[in-house]
């Protein structure tokens, strides 16, 4: 009697598993249609403003979309880049003078 039930909870087991292993796989895939990305796997990208050392970010601005920083010092008079969320490119550098 022991054994039977023994086998009944090792089947139980195993089906449970591999329930939630297909609709692990399923949910995975459609994710993967629609084009959306699972939070654990964010990508963090490294944008260089081609600054000279010392410089210095002293107020960040969000205008019509787009990001306005205000560089200070690094040997060279103060400076306004403005960037671009779209594509993460510097659209405009204005040097203040």
């Amino acid at each position: 009697m022991n054994k039977l039930k023994a086998v009944k909870f090792l089947v139980f087991v195993l089906t449970f598993l591999l329930v939630m292993g297909t609709l692990m796989c399923l949910t995975l895939i459609y994710r993967q249609a629609r084009g959306d990305k699972s939070p654990s796997s964010s990508t963090t990208t490294e944008l260089k403003l081609g600054e000279p050392s010392g410089s210095q970010i002293s107020k960040l601005y969000n205008k019509d979309g787009r990001l306005h920083i205000v560089i200070q010092y690094g040997g060279l008079p103060d400076r306004i880049i403005i960037l671009s969320p779209d594509n993460q490119k510097i659209e405009q550098k204005i040097s203040i003078e």
